[in-house]
């Protein structure tokens, strides 16, 4: 899709239909032999928009997901696929751990309340967000993220679902169906910033910041449904680009530079009605100072010419990390091979992560004086 130009179709299909019980609950299982290949990036992602409604409103949200199979490294028309886990697994190597995992418990698990608008989505670690500047990110901001609009159920959605209920298995994943009405590129927004974590290093201990071609983060989409724009879910998308920061001795917020992509749809008046990620315009474009950090759960000193890379561990969720439309969207960029901080010490001090597990399981780590 990252290659379709204005006023052009974007595919799209429906993968399956499902009641909840009367208690609300749901579960629906896709099977990925019935995904189109073409919605089958080479990772083994599948972008899901859910749309949940009762006759008179909806909501909708959207999630990144990877099929789960014995054999991670094939791909899904290859593999027996026992389950689905989130993209948002950003490292190459845990990701393919998770797609091995046969666990239901790390199927995505995605709440919707119609009378609020709030959502609650397994793959985004809200509870711990953190802001630009390190700091635990405020009740109110976590729950500005993670509520959509509730809106009339609009003429999309009704046709929409008129077209499933006319598929004969239409309450499971297994047969896809076309979709009524047409999702077209409009406009697109370009070079926005996008804060992804915090660098810190120390006199005697500079920190560099790296990023590769294959580092994935999971951006916030915005979508207006009704009179105003809100979140609505997640892409993972890759940078496709790798870069570096300058070594430093101070702390930084650091972030790239992001495309947008604007779209419209031919049974909604109000257009576009979304606005979703689209690529990366440059990686390691943006760092701006901040306070230090002094993150206290497990510190170990090292001394005159160790090494200390991280380069695991799940990276926090990232409240206010971009603006789009207004609305103020999370981000998130796993620890891993493709993504690291790497320390160099000349002189003796102190690495510190934020849980008491260590550094390796810390989703921050910073450099402090010894």
């Amino acid at each position: 899709m990252d290659k379709l130009d204005i006023g052009e179709t974007i595919p799209r299909v429906s993968l399956g239909m499902v009641r909840t019980d009367a208690d609300g609950n749901y579960s629906l299982t896709l099977n990925s032999a019935s995904v189109p290949e073409t919605f089958i990036a080479d990772s083994g992602q599948v972008d899901v928009d859910v749309t949940v409604a009762d006759g008179m409103n909806e909501m909708n949200w959207s999630i990144s997901i990877v099929a789960q199979t014995s054999n991670p490294e094939n791909t899904l028309r290859t593999s027996a696929t026992s389950g689905w886990a989130a993209a948002s697994t950003h490292d190459e190597t845990a990701l393919v751990d998770a797609r091995r995992t046969t666990d239901v418990n790390t199927s995505p698990t995605v709440v919707f309340d119609l009378s609020t608008g709030i959502v609650e989505d397994s793959s985004i670690d809200i509870a711990n967000a953190v802001t630009p500047e390190g700091e635990s990110a405020s009740k109110s901001d976590r729950k500005l993220a993670m509520t959509t609009a509730v809106v009339a159920q609009t003429t999309k959605t009704t046709k929409e679902l008129r077209a499933r209920s006319s598929v004969a298995d239409r309450s499971s994943g297994g047969v896809v169906a076309p979709m009524s009405c047409r999702d077209y590129t409009q406009s697109f927004t370009n070079n926005i910033r996008e804060w992804y974590g915090h660098s810190q290093g120390v006199s005697g201990a500079p920190v560099t910041a790296s990023q590769t071609a294959s580092s994935n983060h999971s951006l916030g989409i915005a979508a207006k449904f009704g009179s105003s724009w809100s979140a609505s879910g997640t892409r993972t998308i890759t940078t496709g680009i790798g870069g570096s920061f300058p070594a430093t001795a101070s702390a930084y917020r650091v972030g790239n530079r992001v495309n947008y992509r604007n779209i419209a749809n031919s049974c909604l008046a109000s257009n576009p009605y979304r606005s979703q990620p689209n690529g990366f315009a440059d990686v390691a474009s943006d760092r701006l100072l901040v306070d230090r950090l002094n993150l206290s759960g497990y510190c170990m000193q090292r001394d005159a010419g160790a090494t200390f890379t991280k380069d695991s561990g799940k990276n926090v969720t990232m409240s206010n990390a971009l603006t789009v439309r207004g609305v103020s969207l999370t981000a998130q960029a796993g620890w891993g091979s493709s993504n690291k901080l790497h320390w160099k010490f000349t002189s003796s001090a102190r690495l510190c992560g934020n849980l008491t597990t260590g550094l390796a399981t810390s989703s921050r780590v910073v450099a402090r004086p010894r």
